[in-house]
Order: C-alpha cells, then sequence, then structure tokens
C-alpha cells in the first residue's frame, strides 16, 4: 500500500519532531525545500547520530546535520574519483586482451571464444552499440570504419566491463590478471582460479562503491554487500592491513575500501595521492573548531576509524611498492 504524501506543514512538523532540539518551523521548511527529507532526515535512522527511539541525540540540531550532509557529499566525490581512476587501468587492461580477438564488434564479442558464464553481458553491450543513445558509436563508424574493441570498453559500463572479464576463458584471465598486477608480485602465493576469483570480486567491490557514491547513497548508514575473503588477505600476508570484526572478517568500512585501491593499482602515485587527499579530508573535519567536531562527532567517529588505521594504509603503500625478493 502506497503511503499518502504529506502536506509540506505535516512533513515539516514531523521533521522537527525528530530533534530534541526543536528548530524554527522556518528553518526547517527552509532545508526541506533544499534537501529530500527521506535522505537528510529518515536516512539516518540507523547511524549513531539517533538514540533507540530514532530521534537525533540533543548534540545535533539541523545546523549539524547539514554539515554532516556536506561531509557525505565530500566523501562520496572522493569515492567515485577514486573508482573512476581505477576503472581506468581495468578497462585499459580489459582493451589490450581482447585487441587480439578481432577488429569490429562481431568479432570480439563472438560468443565461440568466451565462456558460457553471464552470457547476458554480450546482450547489453550489442544493445548500447545500436541504441547508441549520444552518438558515439556512430562516430567510431564513421572515424575508424568499424568500432574498434578498446573503442567500445572505453564506451560501456563498468559492471559490463567487469561482465566481460567474467566471460573471458581461463587462459585470457590469467593473461588479464598477469597484466592487471605486472608492476608487482603480490597474490601469486594463491591457487590461479582463487586468484582470479580474488580480482573479480574487488572489482565488484569498486562497481558498488562507485554505484553508491555516484547515486548519492549516505554512507553513514551504508553497508558494503560486496564480501572479500579474509581467506584471500591472509594467504598473502596483506590480513594486517585490514580492519576486521571481532570475528576476523574483512569489515563493511571504508578504510577497507582505500586498502583495495591501494592494491588494485600499479601506479605509485595514484596510491600516494589517493591516501594523501582521504587524510586530508578526515583531518579537516576532525578540527576542533570543525562545526561536526564541535557536536561530539567528527570524521573519525563518523566513519568509525582511528587515525592509526590511516598510518596501515601508508604502511600497504610503502609496502607494496617496495620490491620484494
Amino acid at each position: 500500500m502506497v503511503k499518502p504524501t504529506l502536506k509540506p506543514d505535516d512533513l515539516v512538523n514531523k521533521a522537527i519532531a525528530q530533534f530534541q532540539q526543536k528548530p524554527s518551523k522556518r528553518d526547517m521548511a527552509l532545508y526541506l525545500r533544499n534537501i529530500p527529507y527521506y535522505a537528510w532526515i529518515k536516512g539516518y535512522n540507523n547511524s549513531s547520530l539517533k538514540n533507540a527511539e530514532r530521534i537525533f541525540k540533543e548534540q545535533i540540531t539541523p545546523d549539524v546535520l547539514y554539515q554532516i550532509h556536506w561531509f557525505e557529499m565530500g566523501l562520496s566525490n572522493l569515492l567515485l574519483k577514486f573508482s573512476l581512476e581505477t576503472e581506468k587501468h581495468i578497462k585499459s587492461v580489459l582493451s589490450e586482451i581482447v585487441s587480439t580477438f578481432g577488429n569490429d564488434a562481431d568479432s570480439y564479442l563472438n560468443d565461440r571464444l568466451y565462456s558460457k558464464r553471464n552470457t547476458a553481458v554480450f546482450s547489453t553491450i550489442r544493445q548500447a552499440i545500436e541504441k547508441d543513445e549520444n552518438g558515439v558509436f556512430e562516430y567510431a563508424q564513421n572515424k575508424f570504419g568499424l568500432i574498434p574493441s578498446w573503442y567500445t570498453v572505453q564506451h560501456i559500463t563498468l559492471g559490463q566491463t567487469i561482465g566481460w572479464y567474467s566471460r573471458l576463458l581461463p587462459a585470457s584471465k590469467t593473461q588479464y590478471v598477469k597484466l592487471f598486477f605486472s608492476n608487482q608480485i603480490l597474490f601469486t602465493q594463491m591457487k590461479p582460479q582463487d586468484r582470479l576469483e580474488m580480482l573479480r570480486v574487488c572489482m565488484n567491490y569498486i562497481l558498488e562503491i562507485r554505484n553508491k557514491a555516484a547515486h548519492g547513497n549516505n554512507f553513514l548508514t551504508t553497508r558494503i554487500e560486496t564480501n572479500i575473503q579474509s581467506r584471500w588477505m591472509k594467504d598473502n600476508g596483506l590480513i594486517n592491513y585490514f580492519k576486521l570484526t571481532d570475528k576476523g572478517a574483512i569489515d563493511s568500512n571504508f578504510i577497507n575500501y582505500l586498502a583495495i585501491i591501494i592494491l588494485l593499482t600499479d601506479l605509485p602515485l595514484f596510491a600516494i595521492n589517493a591516501l594523501t587527499e582521504f587524510k586530508n579530508f578526515i583531518w579537516v573535519n576532525a578540527e576542533e573548531q570543525n562545526p561536526i567536531s564541535k557536536s561530539g562527532f567528527d570524521s573519525y567517529k563518523l566513519l568509525k576509524i582511528e587515525p592509526n588505521d590511516l598510518n596501515i594504509l601508508g604502511k600497504l603503500i610503502e609496502y607494496k611498492f617496495t620490491p620484494h625478493n
């Protein structure tokens, strides 16, 4: 049953009731004209900002809540930026692999060259080429006389790219992983099949974060569903670089997302830049004069991390890009 839409005054009153320090109707109405109720108020129902009765804690005023909303937008922008850079790496390696499968789409999307896993992915790619909503594939056809594989890879979604990887035959997947981790020897202790599966899951992890960041999810209440198996990191001596649950599983935490980002790049500068930007973002929102900190929260408490977690990521970068005998 669809709930009836509340009248503006009723919605304002409902929002005011969520705060222990009652704001004026005028101030609340102004906020709700700029930010949807479901995202700004209801979106924090299961967060540490509210008590058991789902009422905001006393120190959370509408102004403080807006600062936290602003904090989350900044976090989304960073996560999206890092994900897009990793996406470039994922696509570049796939382009190199499938470039040997033929020049035109009928050749490099030929089902006989691939496994039978996830067969629907090629249908969606062909549909994207046929619909050509932005005219990008028509441009390639006119310029090159065909649509090269590298061009198609660059103009499909990350989900379709990961699906394409999943359809590669074992030999091609093995070559993909070898190229993907070309400047390091990490993950060499794993069984070959585990190595292929780990990379696929890590790519899905990046995809999940990318999609949630792009769609404006409230990250303080968002759980990362993709499961990175702790045994993969244990097998490679990397488990101490991850934040774990009480049961020893890899936690659903953004620090672990940064660890995955670092592990999936062969570029030291990308890893260093990503960590530096994330550190600066955390520090700014943890300063005493920051409105969020004045309320009793700060970036560390909001993300459930410790200052040492950032130091551990720095050690991961050092370990990853130090030659190992």
